[in-house]
């Protein structure tokens, strides 16, 4: 027979089955996906040592070439650092030793034969009084040449002319010859050293053109024209020189210089003793050696000490007669180049 209370137990235990059903499905899930997220995490972390391993080396590669480049750049700056500071002491020492020499200079020179700008007219207008021509150029250099009016200056034991002189510009007037002749000789005699001239005669064309670059070169033309173009003046050298040399030379020069005959002029910016000799030099100089022959002059007197002695036992040179020059200024230094 049908029993209710039976039929009811039947579905209270089907609920029951299904509920644990149920519970194990998701505890069997559970496991699964837990044992899935074992096996997970295990794949990761064995992988993981590789990465981190090449991961570390690329660190510490970057590292290195960072600190390379970091000790690199500051050696570069460095080296800058160094080389500004040598470039600015070198620059600081030129500047020191230019104001250094300014200052010896300004405070050294103070030349016995000092030029002026008076000097200059004075000169042109001597050689105005004796009617000598200013050369040109070249052919009139040559004609004078072949007219004698210009004779060469030769190489010797006691005088060397500069080698970068032009054969054609190895000349200068007779008067200017021998007065060169008798200052080596009595100079070699004193010291055993021979003197170099650097220039003699010039044409106006040449003296145009060296004044392009220097500056101390005295003009072409004017009444201040170099007394170069006569051919009655040369430069001495005064480039190695000592100091009792450089006096030898000043006391020779300083006697003719009261009688008029000679003409000196230290120039500053060129190392050369710029000198014009008269025509009245010869004349003076045979007098000289024909009362050498009559009076015995003491032999162990200088160069410039028998100049002076012998001034003093003939009578003094004829002034020559020169214009007034109330109306030329006179200049603290010019080019007499």
């Amino acid at each position: 027979m049908y029993n209710p209370r039976n039929s009811l137990m039947f579905s209270e235990g089907s609920v029951v089955i299904r509920r644990v059903h149920i519970v194990v499905a998701l505890l069997v899930f559970s496991l699964a996906a837990s044992i899935n997220a074992m096996a997970a995490t295990k794949r990761v972390s064995t992988k993981k040592p590789a990465k981190s391993a090449k991961s570390s080396k690329t660190v510490r590669v970057t590292k290195t070439s960072k600190t390379s480049k970091k000790k690199a750049s500051k050696t570069v700056r460095a080296k800058r650092v160094v080389r500004a500071k040598r470039s600015a002491k070198v620059v600081r020492t030129r500047r020191s030793r230019r104001a250094r020499r300014a200052r010896i200079r300004r405070l050294v020179w103070n030349p016995l034969f000092r030029g002026s700008r008076e000097m200059l007219v004075r000169q042109n207008l001597q050689i105005d009084e004796l009617a000598l021509p200013r050369i040109a150029d070249d052919e009139e250099l040559e004609m004078r040449i072949a007219a004698g009016e210009l004779v060469p200056l030769e190489d010797s034991q006691f005088l060397t002319v500069a080698s970068n002189l032009k054969e054609n510009r190895r000349y200068c007037r007779p008067w200017t010859r021998d007065f060169l002749e008798d200052l080596s000789e009595d100079f070699y005699a004193e010291f055993h050293k021979p003197l170099v001239i650097t220039s003699l005669v010039r044409t106006a064309e040449q003296q145009r053109k060296l004044r392009r670059t220097n500056r101390n070169a005295a003009p072409e033309d004017g009444e201040t024209v170099s007394t170069h173009l006569t051919g009655m003046t040369f430069d001495l050298l005064k480039r190695g020189l000592t100091r009792k040399q450089h006096k030898w030379i000043e006391q020779y020069f300083m006697p003719l210089k009261e009688l008029g005959l000679v003409e000196p002029i230290e120039e500053r910016r060129q190392p050369v003793f710029h000198v014009t000799v008269f025509n009245g030099y010869t004349e003076w100089a045979d007098q000289q050696d024909a009362e050498d022959e009559t009076i015995e002059t003491p032999t162990t007197l200088t160069g410039a000490q028998s100049i002076s002695g012998m001034r003093n036992t003939m009578e003094p040179a004829k002034p020559l007669v020169i214009p007034s020059l109330s109306t030329v200024s006179e200049g603290s230094e010019v080019a007499a180049n």
